[in-house]
Order: C-alpha cells, then structure tokens, then sequence
C-alpha cells in the first residue's frame, strides 16, 4: 500500500489518540500537525520522532519517503 506523508500523520494520530498527544510527542505544537494533516510535510527529526511515538507503527519511510527511502527505492529494515 502506497501512503502519502499525510495519511501517515492520520495514522499517527490514531495511534497516539490525538493531535495534541503527536504534539506534545514531537515537541511542537497542535496547529503544527494539523498543517502536516493539511499536506505540509513534518521534517526530517519529525517524522523520526513519529516513529519512535508509535513504536514503530508509523515509519519514517512513510511520513518523509523523499528524506528515508534510498535512491533504488530501498528502505531501511
């Protein structure tokens, strides 16, 4: 399944059970993530730190696939 950066932030948000819990988790603030729910990318310490809040549910490579996806399309495992 092919994801786009804002469907992984959707994901994230179930995961966590709120905007405001991905937030404080990414150490930014509400309306930040709902501009990522909006299309804006989060950088790169973003996207990791989504990962490391859902344990792992919600990967890097799905949030920022342009930053964490190799030239060959090869992800880190």
């Amino acid at each position: 399944m092919v994801d786009t950066n804002t469907e992984a932030v959707a994901r994230a948000v179930a995961v966590l059970g709120s905007q405001g819990r991905l937030a404080q988790a990414c150490g930014v603030s509400q309306a930040a993530v709902w501009k990522w729910l909006q299309g804006q990318p989060p950088k790169g310490e973003h996207a990791v730190a989504i990962e490391v809040a859902t344990g792992g549910q919600v990967s890097r490579e799905a949030i920022r696939p342009d930053l964490f996806v190799g030239a060959l399309g090869l992800v880190r495992r």
